[in-house]
């Protein structure tokens, strides 16, 4: 009778449930962040955020804006859309390719260059080709640039700067809401651009 006490204490000291709940204790087991912790975590995380953001809107005022990557551009109340220098069939001049859409007060479109290269490139180093179009653009009004029937940007380039493939600097002044540069991509006269293209210098259509 006294083996059986004896082996019934051990096991109750290593299976009873004080034993348990110590083998549960020294159990590793996923750690519980403490509320405050959390919080702190998050608000580093929104002062990060605040920071990459005042740093694009210091690369972009609020009255310019770049957008995606196809030659989009805003200007106060002017949306100038999907720009595309296309170069002539005999590469000595280039027209320029956009649709203009103003939801604010009348505009004119005084000027327009072009620059081979970009702003961390070549422009600026090479004489911009430039036109005066002095074009009306009413209130509300949707101007497509380039094409038959519409009105046209062409800008000599004898010395071919501007070669197909290659980044080109668009910018185009208004006298209402300013200048605006755009990057884009100096397109062929092939396909549905060929309607786009300059005519040939010796008067000749592409």
């Amino acid at each position: 009778m006294a083996d059986v006490a004896v082996e019934h204490a051990l096991v109750s000291s290593t299976h009873g449930p004080a034993a348990a709940c110590a083998r549960l204790n020294a159990q590793p087991g996923p750690r519980v962040r403490p509320p405050l912790r959390r919080c702190a975590v998050a608000a580093v995380k929104v002062a990060f955020s605040m920071l990459l953001l005042a740093g694009c809107a210091a690369l972009n005022p609020p009255d310019v804006s770049r957008e995606h990557n196809y030659g989009d551009v805003t200007i106060g109340d002017l949306h100038v859309r999907a720009v595309r220098p296309v170069k002539a069939s005999d590469d000595r001049a280039v027209g320029v390719v956009a649709t203009i859409v103003n939801y604010g007060p009348p505009d004119v479109l005084r000027e327009v260059t072009v620059t081979a290269g970009n702003a961390n490139g070549l422009a600026g180093t090479v004489t911009p080709l430039r036109a005066e179009p002095n074009l009306s653009i009413a209130a509300g009004a949707v101007i497509r640039l380039g094409g038959p029937g519409n009105p046209r940007i062409l800008l000599p380039d004898p010395q071919r700067h501007l070669r197909a493939g290659r980044v080109a600097t668009v910018t185009l002044s208004f006298r209402v809401a300013g200048a605006a540069a755009v990057e884009a991509i100096v397109e062929e006269p092939a396909a549905y651009l060929a309607p786009f293209a300059p005519p040939r210098t010796n008067g000749r259509a592409p």
